[in-house]
């Protein structure tokens, strides 16, 4: 028994010194950080990269090295010195937009790199992007390449609708939950909240103004609001009466205001004064975009399954039937591609612009 006892005594003492090892944050066998530097993130701006890490000022360590592959290199190379153990991130300024750089961060410990670095990688721009999630209760601004959060933007309510006029740095997001239309601007502060609206959704933003078109099918009568940067009322204020809006696109050429009434089985188009201009009979429509190179408008309809082209004044040119719910569209003209989503089938496809024929 006092054999047994001094047995199990010793696995114990050395399951303890193997976890207290594991714990030590420079081993590679750490389930957490694997012995490499954590937090590590290389976040794009213009012409800059943001490095950030979580600082270790009590390990002992000598500090961090930061490495970078350039296009065109062979090899990894320091990015300045060693930097303390307190340090947590490091600007590198002047990088070129649009060219992938691959960073590594290392330990350095007794005046050498360690063998395992944490990688990041980020791609410099002057994009802005902005997203809302479902289900979710900010608007979110990523990086330009897309990699990383920037920042979340609170007191929107649930927004699941974005309209965004970059010259105004105007940011407007909807949530048909509370009733809510928001304004931020590009550094994420919430500049007016336009509260009460019975459920707005889909919504464009002109380019010239910063002001927006809100989509309300809501309430007693379908209506499209128009909002001022300063929360006020736009002019015109509204466009009603409408049968069930459900999506909205401004023309990029005149400001026109296209209008998806899908209960009303057609497609209005309004000038930015507020006269209708045209009705186009179509099936349930229920997107809409106007091409900014061509002036022609895509509709798409979730319910009859069809996307339709028609020309600027709002004639019916073609249609077709490649994809049975399509609802999300989006045209780059320049590489000879229209993008439609079809959330059904859990598929993109691209089609050919011009003829609307499938490419894959």
């Amino acid at each position: 028994m006092r054999r047994l006892l001094l047995v199990l005594t010793l696995a114990a003492l050395a399951a303890g010194c193997s976890a207290r090892d594991r714990a030590n944050p420079l081993d590679p066998a750490n389930p957490d950080t694997r012995g490499r530097p954590t937090g590590f993130a290389a976040v794009a701006g213009y012409t800059l990269v943001m490095l950030s890490w979580t600082p270790q000022p009590s390990l002992a360590i000598d500090g961090f090295q930061i490495e970078r592959l350039l296009a065109g290199d062979s090899l990894y190379r320091p990015l300045g010195g060693v930097l303390p153990p307190s340090a947590s991130g490091f600007l590198d300024s002047g990088e070129p937009n649009g060219v992938l750089v691959r960073y590594r961060l290392y330990y350095v410990i007794h005046g050498a790199p360690a063998n395992l670095p944490a990688e990041d990688q980020a791609t410099p721009g002057p994009l802005l992007p902005w997203v809302v999630e479902q289900g979710g209760a900010s608007v979110t601004r990523l990086s330009p390449d897309g990699r990383h959060v920037m920042f979340r933007v609170g007191d929107v309510g649930h927004p699941q609708s974005l309209a965004i006029a970059p010259a105004a740095g105007a940011i407007w997001s909807s949530s048909i939950e509370d009733g809510l239309v928001s304004l931020s601007d590009n550094g994420g502060t919430v500049r007016q909240s336009i509260r009460g609206l019975a459920s707005p959704s889909t919504m464009a933003a002109n380019p010239a103004d910063g002001s927006v078109w809100v989509c309300d099918p809501g309430g007693s009568t379908g209506q499209v609001w128009h909002f001022g940067t300063d929360g006020g009322a736009g002019v015109p204020a509204s466009l009603s009466p409408l049968d069930d809006p459900e999506g909205i696109a401004l023309s990029p050429r005149d400001h026109s205001v296209w209008v998806c009434e899908r209960a009303g089985n057609r497609l209005s188009r309004y000038a930015p004064t507020g006269v209708r201009l045209s009705e186009t009979p179509l099936a349930g429509p229920t997107r809409v975009l106007v091409d900014s190179l061509t002036g022609v408008g895509w509709v798409s309809s979730f319910g009859a399954g069809r996307i339709w082209r028609l020309s600027a004044s709002g004639a019916l040119l073609d249609s077709s039937s490649v994809t049975p719910t399509p609802i999300g569209m989006a045209v780059d003209y320049a590489h000879g591609r229209a993008w439609v989503v079809d959330p059904n089938a859990a598929t993109v496809y691209a089609l050919d612009p011009s003829t609307l024929t499938p490419l894959f």
